[in-house]
């Protein structure tokens, strides 16, 4: 069974085009105007609590929005040789994960 990684990096060229399509663009004006928001409350905030939650959700969301860079990245090595691709049969008709 393949973990939402390997899922994620089998369909990369499907989420990259996701990405650029105008509803994927406005997912990541969101995702940024969430960042700003718990930076925000992350810069802002006097209760330890607050911060350490504003610290998680900034984390999270840096993940998030750097998806689209990290399946290039992933897109490149394939194509340089560096990496097989995920879920791609080889010559002995078996799965490469």
């Amino acid at each position: 069974m393949q973990s939402p990684r390997e899922r994620l990096l089998e369909n990369s060229a499907g989420v990259l085009r996701w990405l650029n399509t105008s509803e994927g663009i406005l997912f990541s004006e969101w995702m940024s105007y969430l960042r700003a928001r718990e930076n925000k409350k992350l810069m802002e905030s006097e209760k330890q609590e607050l911060i350490f939650r504003a610290q998680g959700g900034v984390g999270i969301l840096d993940v998030i929005l750097a998806l689209k860079d990290d399946l290039r990245q992933y897109e490149k090595d394939v194509i340089d040789g560096r990496v097989k691709r995920i879920g791609v049969q080889n010559a002995s008709n078996v799965v490469v994960r």
